[in-house]
Order: C-alpha cells, then sequence, then structure tokens
C-alpha cells in the first residue's frame, strides 16, 4: 500500500490528531444551510493560523450537502517543481494525522488514459496546496476518496476537459489558492478586491501575481460560466489581519461555487 505522507504537518497545520481536530473544528465553527448545494469550494492554502479562518467559512457550507459527497477532486498550484501541464501521484493513499484518505484509483486511471494528466510523484511530494485542505474535508465529510491534481502551466481548456470528465453526481471540487502576495496591507486589499471582483465574474485570464492558482482557477471558471453556475464570495483577509506584519502581506479569499 503506497502512502502519501504529510510534507506540512506540524508547519503550516498541527501535527498533533487531537490539536489538530481542535483547531480545525475552531475555524470551520458551526456548520451552517449555504441555502444552496455547493458544487465547489475555492479556498486558500497558507498555514492555519494565517488562513485557517478563510477556508473553514468555505468548508462550513458544505452542511446541506456534505453526506452527498462522496469524492473531492482537489486542484491545486504547483510550487516546488517546474511542471508543465497536470499531474497526478501514484499513491493510493493520502495520509494526514487524522488518518489515510483513499485515492480514486479508477478516476486517475481514466485521465491517464485520456492523455490529459500526467503522473508525478515529485510534483505532490512537498507540495503543500492540497494537502492542507485535507484536514478540512476529513472533518467535514463522511466517507470520500479524493482526486489531488497539481495544476502545472497549461491552458484553461486543458483544465476543462479534466473537470468536465470528472463533473459526475456526488464529487465536490476543491480549488485553491491565495491571493495577492507581498504587498502592504492596504495595498494588498486594493488590489485583492479587484481580483475578487473579476472572479465573482468567471476571469479567465488571471496570472499568478492575482491568484497563485491562477492556471486551475481560468480553467474551473471557463467550465463555471458554460454551465451557468454560480459564484458567491464567502469571507477575505490577509495576513496582516491574523499577524503583526503588515509591509509584506499575503491575501486570502474563500468562494462557494453552486
Amino acid at each position: 500500500m503506497s502512502i502519501r505522507k504529510p510534507a506540512v504537518a506540524g508547519s503550516f497545520y498541527a501535527d498533533d490528531a487531537i490539536e489538530l481536530v481542535s483547531s480545525v473544528k475552531q475555524y470551520i465553527g458551526e456548520f451552517v444551510d449555504a441555502g444552496v448545494y455547493a458544487k465547489a469550494l475555492i479556498v486558500p492554502h497558507a498555514g492555519y493560523c494565517y488562513s485557517g479562518a478563510v477556508a473553514g467559512a468555505a468548508y462550513r457550507l458544505l452542511a446541506n450537502s456534505a453526506n452527498d459527497i462522496n469524492r473531492v477532486v482537489l486542484l491545486g498550484p504547483c510550487h516546488r517543481i517546474a511542471l508543465y501541464g497536470m499531474a497526478l501521484a501514484s499513491y493510493e493513499f493520502f495520509s494526514t494525522p487524522l488518518g489515510d484518505v483513499k485515492v480514486d484509483e479508477d478516476a486517475s486511471e481514466m485521465l491517464l488514459e485520456k492523455g490529459v494528466v500526467q503522473l508525478s510523484d515529485e510534483a505532490h511530494q512537498f507540495e503543500h496546496s492540497l494537502e492542507v485542505q485535507l484536514p478540512f474535508l476529513q472533518a467535514s465529510l463522511q466517507q470520500f476518496s479524493i482526486l489531488p491534481i497539481v495544476v502545472g502551466v497549461c491552458e484553461p481548456e486543458a483544465v476543462v476537459k479534466v473537470i468536465k470528465a470528472l463533473d459526475t453526481k456526488g464529487t465536490l471540487f476543491v480549488v485553491s489558492t491565495d491571493m495577492s502576495h507581498y504587498h502592504s496591507y492596504f495595498e494588498a486589499q486594493a488590489i485583492d478586491n479587484f481580483n475578487i471582483v473579476r472572479m465573482l465574474n468567471f476571469a479567465t485570464d488571471l496570472v499568478s501575481e492575482d491568484a497563485c492558482g491562477s492556471y486551475a482557477l481560468n480553467g474551473f471558471f471557463e467550465y463555471c460560466a458554460a454551465q451557468q453556475w454560480k459564484i458567491r464570495m464567502v469571507k477575505a483577509e490577509n495576513s496582516g489581519d491574523t499577524g503583526s506584519d503588515k509591509s509584506r502581506v499575503v491575501g486570502y479569499a474563500s468562494f462557494i461555487v453552486y
């Protein structure tokens, strides 16, 4: 049995299961009925002390759809290596301090046969953008599998092909992204507010300076627009709201798509 061990437990989030459950539940708070069935969430991926509250506010809205979700497709940027296209991993399970989560191997094989993704354990080995979502999912859902996809440089149409092949009943898409990086507090607010409006209009021309998950987002938004899905912002902050340094901050925002 091949297991992808957590790479950022103990740094981005607690490596003790009891402490981790406590913090995740605190960030999520009480589950609330969003009034809609979530097709997707867009959430940040920084250390929980910085972006946990923003992510948790979105996961909180899975209350009325959680029992129907049996698979989560994770799409996030590649921070560690140069990647062209999209990459799956050969692991059968992804592990966190809360336990192992099974990978949907049938879906993985289907995408590989279609030639729309590649296999790269290297792209996944130390990547945090997908890993940090897992404890939130483990705290929010019942029985579910995952399909973790690291998204490198690619055209929106390539992402659309993947999403179209995976958009089935019981599937939740989670797109992982942070917003602007290393501007002053108020400058970051202005930049992020501008790009949040663009995201609410399903912009397909985002760049990495707007959101580090831009390659996944551009394709995802193209698919959303074609399906006439709707989007709502849930919460937005930056690292200056939770830390003392306001000279170089990172922006975070979460959304629900339905």
